[in-house]
């Protein structure tokens, strides 16, 4: 015996159809170019720093991001928070600050961020890059209305950019880097575990100032 419940194939694809008229698709998105006002720029600064003495004694320096980790989540800054016996250590004998926060709330932008000392809306990362975009309004409503993306929200109009746009998504090559400005003089630079900052050649870590990686070419944190 047929199914009554449920409505014939015609109606829901009408459904669908009607509940995507609405949404607005972006097909011709700015493209992205290179400034190559701002590439000469960086490369003057960059070739004007002299490479450091041994008798300079440079202290080492380690940064250590990580996503979603609030103020109190650690014994550093809440005595109920996660024992942290290293971090704790490593702020008793240097400096703990109480008044610094992150530039944005989501991984790429506050990467972006933190590596440029900038702001990064100055140069067009205020947004999480991804490697693959809703095709078209269907796509686009499936993914709004069936996969919970909070706290992020889906922009309108949608931006629709190919993958030859995609692939130059990173920290555009006029921005200087703090690994850049460290190797010059004369670090050893390295970064381990997440990148998410391009995946294209101009944009991976050994591209932008930083000798050694611990992040496969594959990982899809590479984005």
């Amino acid at each position: 015996m047929k199914n009554r419940l449920l409505p014939p194939a015609w109606l829901i694809w009408l459904i669908l159809v009607c509940s995507c008229s609405g949404i607005r698709v972006d097909r011709g998105p700015f493209p992205i170019v290179e400034d190559e006002i701002s590439v000469n720029g960086k490369k003057r600064y960059l070739d004007a720093i002299s490479f450091a003495h041994e008798t300079d004694h440079e202290a080492n320096i380690l940064v250590i991001l990580a996503d979603d980790l609030g103020i109190n989540d650690i014994s550093t800054y809440h005595p109920d928070g996660v024992p942290m016996p290293a971090l704790d250590r490593m702020a008793k004998i240097g400096v703990r600050f109480t008044s610094a926060y992150s530039t944005s709330a989501v991984c790429s932008p506050s990467r972006a961020g933190m590596m440029t000392g900038r702001y990064q809306q100055r140069f067009g990362f205020e947004r999480q890059p991804m490697n693959r975009y809703p095709r078209g309004r269907v796509e686009y409503w499936m993914v709004d209305r069936l996969i919970n993306t909070s706290p992020m929200e889906l922009v309108q109009p949608m931006s629709n950019p190919g993958r030859k746009e995609i692939r130059k998504q990173g920290i555009p090559s006029g921005e200087i880097l703090l690994p850049e400005v460290l190797k010059k003089r004369g670090y050893r630079t390295g970064i381990f575990g997440k990148w998410h900052l391009g995946h294209n050649d101009t944009f991976l870590p050994t591209g932008r100032g930083l000798y050694h990686t611990g992040v496969s070419r594959h990982d899809r944190s590479i984005r």
